[in-house]
């Protein structure tokens, strides 16, 4: 392992010096994205956190909404602050409030860890601003995808119940630094990490973009850079780019897979589990919004109706998405039942 790390870092490297202007146009990209949209966005509920997430709030929430969170999502009603910040501030910060609430309620492992693999969207205020205005001009149809994307984290919440990750073993408070640690320093220190991935990423995937084609160069910004991806994908004329925008909006991108999996850290998310639940994701949003959507029409407001075979073969491809997904979840839960039955007088 240590050995290709090693050599994927020095791929990396050659990439961005043998491509130097495009690298540094990919960094430059994602510094304006993360002064413009992530750091405004996320800094407020870093700095707040502590407040949001303390055991005041823990309590006062366990005990309005503990009749609710136990029926639908098998959840104490504690857990309704992670609940409520991650779907409102995206990626990682819904990790971190998860982390912060399960140390503070002695929260189960496996609780904690499918709610925030649920959890692990985009911020509503990008969906909105950098997706809906800043790619097509409409803020109305970025809301209906930050609709569709908070429709998508409540029902893998609810399925995710049914396939449990981990044990009865309860996750320990935040060490004593972290816990004295001033919130505003620390959401500083956060949300300059987060810039760090995304320069990083940014930088290798346009990198090695400009040595592909137009098709697997999109492919791999989408894969590696979400937003690099998507703001070429709004410039592209094709048959299936609802699937594929919605598919990489599910997905989210190895950048914020690393800021998501780096935050889960404590939690014990494996990568594996992670991707399942973010294959999951896409499929669901992907298939949603070609149900709703059934074309994009870039200069116009919104969606608006299109072809009857774009249309057709994105449902057809999202059911594909989902499979992976699905397997996971399935042979979970498969094995759940049967060591109950086992376990059962």
């Amino acid at each position: 392992m240590k050995k290709l790390k090693f050599w994927g870092a020095a791929l990396v490297l050659a990439g961005i010096l043998i491509r130097p202007e495009a690298s540094v146009a990919g960094a430059q990209r994602a510094m304006r994205l993360w002064c413009e949209s992530v750091a405004p966005a996320l800094f407020p509920f870093l700095a707040l956190l502590p407040t949001l997430t303390g055991p005041e709030a823990c309590a006062a929430y366990d005990a309005a909404l503990s009749r609710i969170m136990g029926p639908l999502f098998a959840l104490p009603g504690a857990a309704a602050p992670a609940l409520f910040i991650g779907m409102i501030s995206g990626s990682p910060g819904g990790a971190i409030a998860v982390r912060r609430v399960a140390g503070e309620t002695g929260m189960r492992s496996m609780d904690a860890r499918r709610l925030a693999l649920a959890l692990s969207g985009l911020s509503p205020a990008y969906l909105i601003l950098g997706v809906g205005q800043g790619l097509y001009g409409s803020a109305a149809l970025g809301l209906r995808l930050a609709l569709i994307q908070a429709c998508a984290q409540l029902i893998l919440l609810a399925a995710l119940r049914f396939a449990p990750h981990g044990g009865e073993e309860r996750i320990p408070p935040l060490a004593g630094e972290a816990r004295a640690q001033n919130p505003v320093r620390a959401a500083v220190e956060g949300v300059l990490a987060i810039s760090g991935y995304m320069v990083l990423f940014s930088a290798a995937a346009c990198a090695f973009a400009s040595f592909a084609g137009e098709w697997a160069g999109m492919a791999l910004l989408l894969a590696a850079d979400m937003p690099s991806g998507l703001a070429a994908l709004a410039k592209w004329q094709g048959p299936g780019r609802l699937l594929i925008q919605g598919a990489a909006l599910g997905f989210g991108g190895l950048c914020i897979a690393a800021q998501n999996l780096d935050a889960m850290r404590d939690l014990g998310v494996r990568a594996r589990e992670y991707f399942a639940v973010r294959g999951a994701a896409a499929a669901l949003i992907a298939c949603a919004s070609g149900l709703l959507f059934r074309s994009v029409d870039s200069g116009a407001e919104g969606f608006v109706n299109g072809d009857h075979s774009a249309y057709a073969f994105s449902l057809l491809a999202a059911g594909l998405l989902a499979l992976p997904g699905l397997i996971f979840l399935t042979r979970n839960l498969f094995l759940n039942i049967r060591s109950r039955a086992t376990k059962a007088p």
